[in-house]
């Protein structure tokens, strides 16, 4: 009930999940939780930027609403293909490792770096067009 969620803010709850909650949205919560650890161990001075960037990924939706078409299972696959990695990936590389077509991958990757979940880098060589390399941010 809202009254144990207000309790729950006056102690210092940073976030709070409501059952039944996903698995996905645990994880996305931990990992801002997780990465504002990171930032905060590392003291010095904070600047404006820095801080509200921490306290917008933590007040952040858990996990958007995928646009029509997009399934969550298959956006978790690349996900996973992605936090596995060692270093960078191609969008083929992603989708054999996922199980996918390159072009399901292409697609569910767009979305994730739209929403800044997923670092693209380009790798340019001799000749052509370059290629788009993933991490996972």
């Amino acid at each position: 009930d809202v009254g144990t969620v207000q309790d729950a803010m006056r102690h210092g709850a940073l976030q709070y999940l409501v059952k039944p909650f996903t698995y996905a949205g645990l994880r996305s919560k931990l990992e801002a939780y997780a990465a504002l650890r990171h930032t905060l161990d590392g003291g010095g001075q904070a600047e404006q930027a820095q801080v509200d960037r921490l306290f917008g990924a933590l007040w952040a939706a858990s996990e958007p609403d995928l646009p029509k078409g997009h399934s969550p299972t298959t956006a978790e696959l690349v996900r996973q293909a992605l936090r596995d990695a060692d270093g960078p990936l191609s969008a083929q590389e992603i989708a054999e490792s996922a199980g996918m077509s390159r072009q399901t991958a292409q697609r569910y990757l767009k979305l994730l770096e739209r929403t800044g979940k997923v670092r693209l880098t380009l790798r340019y060589g001799e000749t052509g067009r370059p290629e788009h390399r993933y991490t996972w941010a």
